[in-house]
């Protein structure tokens, strides 16, 4: 448990994924989202440091590397909560579930393609605000065990400055976990949207 400086897995080929690469998007009421499947958002920011945390697992699961990212925009009355997390993982033949975090420099670029509204300004990269928090919740969300042992990287990120939150970031990771464990080939919209809540 702690924040280390520590190499991070990132950067699949094909060979190492499912076969469906693709980007997804989805719109539930007022509610958008984008779900890019076994591959990068692009959102790549500069890493100020490393933070890392050490779960119980119980064995490698599979040895599929794969990727996840999701971006999710949802208005709830006057405000509307943003935000997007993206991780791989790999699988990997030891004790315990590496949970790593990318935390970006100071000065994080603009997002100028957020779903977000017009008024929220998105920038690419993970504050150090977040990090605990999101450690947090990974550690207490019941499907995180579900991956086996291995290394899961959250290494893309994108925040809105107004409409970002400990929380939301925590409901993106259980997305982002749920797809990286779900072992369908082809995923319908109304099971991505499943996963998304």
């Amino acid at each position: 448990m702690g924040d280390v400086r520590r190499s991070f897995h990132f950067g699949l080929t094909s060979r190492d994924m499912f076969e469906v690469t693709q980007m997804r998007e989805l719109t539930w009421g007022w509610s958008k989202a984008r779900i890019w499947l076994n591959e990068s958002p692009g959102w790549n920011y500069e890493a100020a440091r490393v933070a890392e945390r050490h779960l119980l697992a119980d064995g490698m699961r599979d040895g599929k590397r794969r990727c996840m990212a999701v971006e999710m925009f949802v208005p709830t009355g006057p405000m509307a909560r943003y935000g997007g997390l993206g991780a791989t993982f790999v699988p990997e033949q030891n004790e315990n579930l590496r949970v790593q975090v990318l935390v970006s420099a100071e000065q994080a670029l603009p997002f100028p393609e957020a779903l977000a509204f017009r008024s929220e300004t998105a920038r690419i990269g993970f504050p150090e605000e977040y990090v605990q928090g999101l450690l947090e919740g990974v550690a207490q969300f019941e499907g995180t065990p579900e991956l086996g042992t291995g290394t899961l990287s959250f290494c893309w990120a994108i925040h809105g400055e107004v409409g970002s939150s400990i929380q939301f970031f925590q409901r993106i990771s259980r997305a982002v976990i749920r797809l990286l464990c779900h072992q369908k080939q082809a995923l319908s919209d109304e099971d991505l949207l499943e996963l998304l809540r």
